[in-house]
């Protein structure tokens, strides 16, 4: 944006439909001339938002949201995270390691879960493995009222039914299962291996945390760029639908060599 000597204006919404209208609503009042927008996508209310958001006639780009099915041609750009994908990194990571009982833990509220989700399961069904569906769990997140109460179980689960790996999102959540295992007696990664996925402060985590990095500052880069295209071009530029992959980064909780 600085490049193209415009300036970001940021607000924050709560995955409400109504309020995230509101916000937007706000930013136009003050003579905002791109959006770049992760929205509320689900029930009716997201319906009628996106729907809202495609009458607009400044450009809309849609960030690590898509329209759902319900809306199969509204015409809003879009830069995601093939998120599906990075959930497989790790599932295939582990399993190159020789871990077939994989836990996968999630935190509440989490708007990626559900793509999360679909990865692991597709990459199971790929390499014919079982799919342990007793091995999923959501968790309050680190920190919150609770969370050690709730993580406790969840690790004597896995213990019990012979798990040796969790796949975790996100960083927090997953410092948090290894600071609770290490309370329990287990080692990471002797007992556990564990695989996060964000990569946000992964490597600060005792021991650093392989961990699934999605590609977040070069996202946002995007975004940028498909707005300013978008209002170069508004009528003959076709819509864009950009995903970009996340990467994998090896680190001690595997039993890996640390990288940055």
């Amino acid at each position: 944006m600085a490049a193209a000597d415009g300036r970001l204006a940021l607000r924050a919404s709560a995955y409400d439909a109504q309020e995230d209208r509101h916000q937007v609503s706000a930013l136009l009042d003050r003579g905002v001339r791109t959006l770049l927008i992760a929205p509320t996508t689900t029930g009716e209310a997201g319906l009628d938002l996106l729907r809202w958001l495609g009458s607009l006639t400044v450009p809309v780009v849609l960030v690590q949201r898509l329209p759902p099915p319900a809306l199969p041609t509204l015409a809003l750009d879009a830069a995601t995270t093939a998120h599906g994908l990075g959930a497989g990194l790790a599932v295939r990571h582990l399993v190159t390691l020789g871990h077939h009982r994989i836990a996968f833990v999630t935190a509440r509220f989490s708007p990626t879960t559900q793509a999360l989700r679909e990865g692991r399961q597709d990459t199971i069904d790929s390499l014919s493995l079982t799919a342990h569906d007793d091995l999923q769990f959501e968790v309050p997140p680190y920190g919150s009222a609770g969370w050690a109460e709730a993580y406790d179980p969840v690790l004597r689960r896995c213990r019990d039914a012979g798990a040796t790996a969790l796949s975790v999102h996100s960083d927090s959540e997953a410092m948090g299962l290894v600071e609770r295992a290490r309370d329990q007696g287990l080692t990471v990664p002797g007992d556990l291996a564990v695989v996060s996925y964000d990569a946000d402060v992964a490597a600060a985590s005792d021991p650093p945390l392989t961990a699934v990095r999605p590609q977040k500052r070069r996202l946002g880069s995007l975004a940028a760029e498909m707005a300013l295209a978008r209002m170069a071009d508004p009528t003959e530029r076709p819509v864009h639908r950009v995903q970009l992959w996340p990467t994998l980064v090896v680190r001690a909780s595997c039993g890996g060599v640390d990288k940055p």
